[in-house]
């Protein structure tokens, strides 16, 4: 069994490559993953129409949402309930606070 901090790692490792420096355009104050415009992927793609976000986003970031790719990387919550958003939303927090030092 996958854990959220290991989606989160794959997540950004998967950022790493495609957006260099990504951790540091992320606004911690705004970070919540239940919230497309608010989301880690919804920060750093400004480009997006809110109506069709995850087909844009998917777009955007080559990630096919139809295989679970975001699930599979931590952009989104499995099961979708309030605590997985929050579980995974403190996740990303922690990893972005560590790469900060």
């Amino acid at each position: 069994m996958t854990t959220i901090a290991d989606r989160v790692a794959r997540g950004a490792a998967y950022l790493d490559v495609c957006e260099p420096g990504w951790w540091e355009r992320i606004d911690l104050d705004k970070l919540d993953l239940r919230k497309p415009c608010r989301c880690i992927l919804g920060q750093l793609d400004t480009d997006r129409q809110e109506h069709d976000f995850w087909s844009l986003i998917a777009a955007r970031f080559g990630l096919d949402v139809f295989e679970d790719d975001d699930q599979r990387l931590g952009f989104n919550a499995l099961g979708h309930s309030e605590r997985a958003f929050a579980n995974l939303t403190a996740a990303w927090r922690a990893l972005i606070e560590a790469r900060r030092g």
